[in-house]
């Protein structure tokens, strides 16, 4: 399987209970990502796909079900115990980034990264 999640710079999936994947661009590319195939989630990771034009899986055992070819969204689980299935993993990190030289405020980024078997 495919697990796809999203970094802060700490290597945290959540931040004082927020999750890290709310960037609209985040969603987005997760989608271009897989393509049109289907996309295994978590009920809490739900809102985040409402609007999504794919299919999309919604269970409390997403992992457990997820076949060798499946894409799986994770926030807010460990994959810890399916390692042994995890054949590709994508991660979103989300920067900050701080332009001291033209301006104060604080600017999000992502940077992808992609690691398989």
């Amino acid at each position: 399987m495919t697990v796809i999640v999203c970094l802060d710079n700490a290597n945290g999936m959540m931040f004082n209970h927020r999750r890290q994947s709310r960037d609209a661009n985040v969603v987005k590319d997760i989608l271009k990502t897989i393509n049109g195939a289907s996309l295994l989630i978590a009920p809490y990771s739900e809102p985040l796909f409402s609007q999504a034009e794919c299919s999309v899986s919604v269970s409390d055992s997403f992992l457990v079900d997820a076949g060798a070819e499946d894409y799986c969204f994770v926030e807010n689980t460990s994959v810890a115990e399916f390692k042994e299935k995890i054949s590709k993993l994508v991660i979103y990190v989300v920067l900050e980034i701080k332009h001291r030289s033209l301006t104060s405020d604080k600017e999000n980024g992502i940077l992808v990264v992609e690691h398989g078997r």
